[in-house]
């Protein structure tokens, strides 16, 4: 029996061991402020974000060897087998980050290693080296068809360009762009002395940037959704023309429409109906 024993634990002792090394890092947004993985650079942080190792495989050919996503602040831990490369892919499926120029998506690393960030940017918080500034103008009386009411100005050029007249639009207050279909959303807003455009109280107005036409899109009101009724009075399309205007004082802010936004995606344009207090949703064509 003391024989079997010892052969027993023999047997055992050589057995193969196989060490774990760990790999482990952070998604988070780069603020560019400083060198790579300077403590100052980190801006927002990204939980949920897929993290894959790939190795060489029994068969030779590359195969998924683990998987995971960074937690709640924004870290990820891989157990990989100690002194293997792997190939680290980050962010698989998402679209809304991009790899800021310290980090790319994909990286090379030998276990264990620690500190193995990516750190990304989101491309909707971003603009082009040459912008435009798109604002409202607010003409007084209501009708004029030859007075800008709705502007663009490029900020490199003096001039600038008319997307839409007062009689097109009346007045204005919130503008957003969506970037996937080149359009522009501006709504209705109540302003005394300034008329209200053809959809009244309701009205959201769309402009297609490639042409620089502007066209009438929604109408809140002709969905069932009350946004208040138009007590203008005495308006006139001269722009030298008076008007006392006096119902309207009490209209300011409390009627028509507010701040409106598009999503990250590009699928929702939501806005403010003041008269309501409530923020609508709607599903944007992707279609021009």
């Amino acid at each position: 029996m003391k024989f079997l024993r010892i052969i027993f634990l023999l047997q055992i002792s050589i057995l193969p061991v196989m060490v774990v090394g760990q790999i482990s890092g952070s998604v988070y947004e780069n603020k560019g402020l400083a060198e790579r993985n300077s403590e100052v650079n980190i801006g927002k942080i990204f939980s949920n974000i897929q993290v894959q190792a790939y190795g060489t495989g029994g068969s030779g050919k590359q195969e998924l060897i683990t998987i995971t996503q960074t937690d709640a602040k924004g870290n990820y831990f891989l157990n990989v087998e100690e002194g293997k490369t792997v190939k680290l892919v980050f962010g698989e499926g998402s679209n809304k980050l991009q790899s800021s120029h310290f980090t790319p998506k994909v990286q090379f690393v030998k276990s264990p290693a620690t500190n193995i960030n990516w750190q990304v940017f989101q491309p909707a918080h971003y603009i082009s080296g040459n912008p435009y500034l798109v604002s409202p103008i607010y003409i007084n009386g209501k009708g004029n068809d030859s007075l800008s009411a709705l502007s663009a100005l490029f900020l490199d050029e003096q001039k600038p360009v008319t997307l839409a007249t007062s009689k097109q639009v009346g007045a204005l207050w919130a503008v957003t762009y969506n970037r996937a279909t080149k359009q522009l959303y501006s709504a209705a807003l109540a302003k005394r002395h300034v008329g209200y455009g053809p959809l009244g109280t309701g009205g959201i107005y769309r402009t297609d940037w490639l042409t620089r036409t502007t066209t009438n899109w929604l109408d809140l009101q002709s969905l069932g959704i009350p946004t208040g009724d138009d007590h203008h009075e005495g308006l006139k399309a001269a722009i030298d023309s008076g008007s006392i205007d006096p119902k309207l004082m009490t209209d300011v802010g409390k009627l028509s429409l507010g701040g409106m936004d598009i999503s990250e995606d590009t699928q929702v344009l939501y806005v403010m109906n003041l008269l309501k207090n409530h923020c609508h949703t709607n599903k944007i064509p992707q279609s021009i």
